[in-house]
């Protein structure tokens, strides 16, 4: 599987837009707090709980605390998409902010980290690459027997 490097400019940025990702697995879990019968039916809740822990997961593996100093963080390749929608979900709100922002200090912190977003996003494979590196890594697996030969005809 291939994996993903977020470099140190980057892992402030990401947690930031984990944490606000955060809340839809949460909301979700909320909303099913409400229906009835929701002890009769675990089932409704594992779709936003597995979601909840995976962030989660990427949230332990980058760190939690923003004073903590940042380094490279590489990650499993099955987290690009998660890492994706985070960062193109909190961007706009970045760029926003940006906008609005008039101490020149307050508006080279955005602008520095809208950059480290954009050149995150360029860096992360989109889901349709992931699964095409996927799909390419089985054909190869395909073509070879189990001692390592290449098989004829498949």
């Amino acid at each position: 599987m291939t994996a993903v490097l977020i470099p140190a400019g980057g892992v402030g940025e990401l947690r930031e837009a984990l944490l606000c990702l955060l809340s839809d697995p949460v909301e979700g879990l909320a909303h099913t707090l409400t229906l009835p019968e929701r002890e009769l039916h675990p089932e409704w809740f594992q779709d936003d709980r597995r979601e909840f822990e995976r962030m989660c997961c990427v949230l332990d593996t980058i760190g939690w605390d923003a004073a903590t100093p940042a380094r490279d963080v590489q990650l499993d390749g099955e987290h690009a998409g998660l890492l994706r929608q985070a960062v193109e979900e909190y961007l706009p709100l970045v760029e926003g902010w940006l906008a609005e922002a008039k101490p020149q200090r307050l508006r080279s912190e955005h602008r520095r980290s809208v950059q480290a977003m954009w050149s995150l996003l360029e860096e992360l494979p989109d889901e349709h690459e992931h699964a095409e590196q996927q799909e390419h890594v089985g054909d190869e697996l395909d073509e070879h027997s189990e001692d390592g030969s290449e098989r004829e005809g498949v």
